[in-house]
């Protein structure tokens, strides 16, 4: 009976350790960060979905990273990894941000565009990470097939902005300052917002031209996300991912309140609405035509690092009596020091 016993308290155990071994070995479990599971080595595996809904694993932060969009090098920047870039989107040298905050970027190898990328280029850097743009969505597959690691964003809304903060925080072990800056950019936004007054009837409307005049933000873009978190409507009556082409008799029939053009528009907006024809329009009237500053530093109508300071400058375009000049001014000085470690003076962000 003894030997009985003794065998089947030995039969337990090999049960019992084969178990372990194999949760060891294989099982992952839910971990205590957000988009985190433990692997077999029991190390947090960080694992999060991108803009195009593709799983992205890593088993640890990345270490080499390539960053092919402008949006995410800058936040990248943000977020202390500038060390760790290998390569960068091309004409690294035209953003005055990475001369100021990072200017080991522009030696790094430019690997394309938003329209295209150097795949063996990419592939010589020996990436840990790739972070690519949506339009360039058609190389991840190429890049996984080379045991790369892909990351695809689009950030076409504020929120999916923070999202994409998070995610690369994740992906490069600084979630903690991601989260710091998503925090600081709502509570900014949010302390403006709370100025605004009751709107009633009376929403303002405003259009965004983009490379010309012809050329509207429709619902769906980012800039009307900035439009809407000012108290205000987009005039155009359209919806889409991109810049829609109008003619003279849209724009006429819009008949917007106030008129913006990005700062890469190609020609002087003020002078085409100077015109006879454009005469008869409320924001041309009322001289309510305006440049999104494109500062010393960098622009701020897209969704960038520094995107937040575009929706305080419209908030403090639309509403200067609650929200004045002097009060962004000091804001976006605070930014820049804050999160890029950059003195900033008033002439840089007036250009």
């Amino acid at each position: 009976m003894r030997k009985c016993v003794a065998i089947l308290l030995i039969v337990c155990m090999l049960f019992s350790l084969a178990a372990c071994a194999g949760e060891a070995e294989g099982t992952t479990v839910p971990g205590s960060g957000s988009g985190t599971t433990t692997s077999g080595t029991e190390e947090n595996e960080i694992v999060v979905t991108d803009a195009a809904g593709r799983e992205v694993r890593l088993e640890e932060p990345a270490q080499r990273i390539v960053s092919a969009y402008y949006l995410s090098t800058s936040l990248l920047v943000m977020l202390g990894c500038t060390d760790r870039l290998v390569g960068v989107e091309m004409k690294a040298d035209t953003r005055p941000l990475y001369t100021m905050a990072a200017p080991q970027l522009l030696s790094l190898p430019g690997v394309g565009n938003k329209k295209t990328l150097n795949v063996e280029t990419v592939a010589s850097l020996n990436p840990d990470l790739v972070v690519l743009p949506a339009s360039l969505a058609s190389y991840a597959e190429q890049l996984q097939t080379l045991r790369i690691t892909v990351y695809v964003a689009e950030p076409e809304s504020q929120e999916a902005l923070y999202d994409t903060v998070s995610d690369l925080g994740l992906l490069t072990g600084t979630g903690e300052r991601a989260e710091e800056y998503c925090d600081a950019c709502r509570t900014m936004v949010d302390d403006a917002i709370a100025l605004i007054p009751a709107a009633g009837a009376d929403v303002p409307s405003v259009y965004i031209a983009g490379s010309s005049l012809y050329r509207c933000a429709v619902a769906g873009m980012y800039q009307d996300n900035l439009i809407r978190l000012a108290g205000a409507q987009n005039a155009a009556p359209f919806e889409g991912t991109t810049y829609r082409e109008i003619n003279a008799e849209d724009l006429l029939s819009m008949n917007p309140d106030y008129i913006f053009a990005v700062s890469y528009t190609e020609e002087n907006v003020q002078e085409e609405l100077s015109a006879s024809l454009f005469a008869s329009l409320s924001a041309v009237q009322n001289g309510r035509v305006y440049v999104f500053p494109s500062s010393a530093i960098e622009a701020w109508d897209y969704p960038a690092a520094s995107s937040v300071l575009g929706q305080l400058w419209l908030i403090s375009v639309l509403h200067p009596d609650v929200y004045p000049d002097d009060a962004f001014a000091q804001q976006a000085k605070e930014f820049y020091q804050t999160w890029f470690g950059l003195p900033v003076t008033d002439s840089m962000l007036e250009g």
